[in-house]
């Protein structure tokens, strides 16, 4: 079992150990009062053979009973109660409910008073309790074998209404006890909700580690949880400083590459000194990125303001030669708070505003809304677009579709890997407008505390 709850698991199998524990209660229970039915039977049997033997005598024919039990049972036919005298001789003399059956008597050999049971030719059973008698007569002792039976079926009916009331019992019984097991385990449960809760605080930004009050069993999950986070918190303020001692170690390298391009384009060199420059701006932006790729998702318990973010960025496109020529339409949700770094958020949505706004003719539509835990950035240019079957390919670093158009083919592949690092999910479609449109659902400040 690796799959489902632990609730759903730990409920089962107290439900199962529950039953199994009232199952065995219920056949011990039931074999306890047969049992206990059975000689409260033998002693009433015990009593009738008592009242018989006061009643027997001897007589010519051998020993008979002087008067009959007050039982009516003894009386009607198969009435539930009967007797049985076996005489000296073989005779056998029986009470009138007996009819014309004949208790069968002990094995040679066994001792009596003896109990045991057997089956007619009815199919029902009998409970025979056997003693053997001697009378005094003037003449001697005569000796006679008294034989008092009952209908065993009076047993059996017995116990079956005390199991069907005992089971009844029982269920209400085991119904409580679950309900109470449930219960238990949702008490028992209770300090992994706060583990959740706490996870999800940090995953949001309310807290940086999980509270350590929590029960002693749970306690050392706790712990580790918090070593972990320290663990990788100091992991990226290394590879951080790492990234920044190595930007900073190239930074006197370039500076000099770019003193010589200077001098050769003085020099009137100017094929070789464009050729440095643009090597030079390549290995700055690749140091740019770098630097933003160790402290890309690093500030992971940081929110930023969407809407008002979009807002700022777009009056800064308006500002631009190309940007102030376009109808910049915004429709934004107040109060759009993303579970984002607001410098990492800025680059992703500045490059998606400079892609639009480079390929636009005449319109961008930009637009935000809230979606359940998610916010919705979606940005609609009127360009020329990309055919479907090309769409992938925006991402891959360096891909530029249409090189007529200035830029480096980073922008589209820098979104992906911020998006990726905060969870975000990236969609490009064809624009109602005509052109490209990109949407980005980022995380919101509430995802993953529910």
């Amino acid at each position: 079992m690796t799959s489902g709850t632990l609730r759903v698991r730990l409920i089962g199998l107290a439900a199962v150990a529950i039953a199994l524990a009232l199952v065995s209660t219920w056949a011990a229970l039931t074999l306890l009062f047969e049992h206990h039915l059975e000689k409260r039977v033998d002693d009433e049997l015990a009593n009738q053979i008592v009242w018989i033997a006061n009643n027997l005598q001897a007589t010519a024919q051998g020993v008979a009973l002087k008067t009959e039990p007050p039982d009516p049972r003894f009386q009607r036919p198969l009435g539930g109660r009967y007797w049985q005298i076996e005489r000296a001789d073989g005779s056998v003399i029986r009470s009138r409910s007996l009819w014309d059956e004949t208790l069968p008597h002990p094995r040679p050999g066994q001792s009596t008073p003896l109990t045991y049971s057997a089956m007619e030719s009815h199919g029902n059973g009998f409970l025979i309790r056997a003693e053997r008698l001697r009378l005094t007569t003037p003449t001697g002792e005569t000796p006679a074998m008294v034989l008092v039976a009952a209908d065993y079926s009076e047993v059996k009916d017995a116990v079956a209404g005390f199991g069907r009331d005992l089971a009844s019992g029982l269920l209400i019984v085991g119904v409580l006890l679950t309900g109470g097991a449930a219960l238990q385990v949702g008490v028992g449960l209770a300090p992994l909700r706060v583990l959740r809760h706490e996870l999800a605080n940090i995953r949001s930004g309310r807290r940086s580690r999980i509270t350590t009050d929590v029960p002693s069993e749970v306690r050392p999950l706790v712990n580790e949880v918090n070593e972990l986070l320290e663990t990788q918190e100091g992991a990226l303020d290394r590879a951080r400083a790492r990234a920044a001692d190595l930007a900073h170690g190239l930074k006197t390298p370039l500076t000099i590459l770019s003193t010589v391009a200077s001098d050769l384009l003085r020099r009137g060199d100017e094929q070789n000194a464009a050729e440095i420059v643009a090597q030079v701006q390549m290995m700055e932006r690749r140091i740019d990125r770098q630097l933003a790729r160790a402290r890309l998702g690093a500030e992971h318990l940081a929110t930023s303001n969407l809407t008002t973010l979009v807002d700022q960025l777009v009056k800064l496109m308006r500002r631009t030669p190309k940007g102030e020529r376009l109808n910049w339409h915004l429709s934004l949700h107040p109060g759009s708070v993303a579970s984002v770094d607001e410098v990492d958020l800025a680059e992703a949505v500045g490059n998606v505003l400079d892609n639009a706004c480079k390929w636009a003719s005449t319109r961008v539509n930009v637009q935000t809304e809230v979606d359940g835990t998610w916010i919705s950035l979606c940005i609609d240019d009127d360009g020329p677009g990309v055919p479907e079957d090309r769409l992938g390919k925006l991402f891959a670093r360096g891909a530029r579709l249409n090189t007529k158009i200035e830029g480096s083919g980073l922008g589209l592949s820098i979104v992906r890997d911020i998006a990726a690092a905060y969870s975000a999910r990236v969609h490009l479609s064809r624009s109602p407008l005509g052109g490209l449109r990109m949407r980005i659902d980022w995380p919101g400040h509430s995802h993953n505390t529910q």
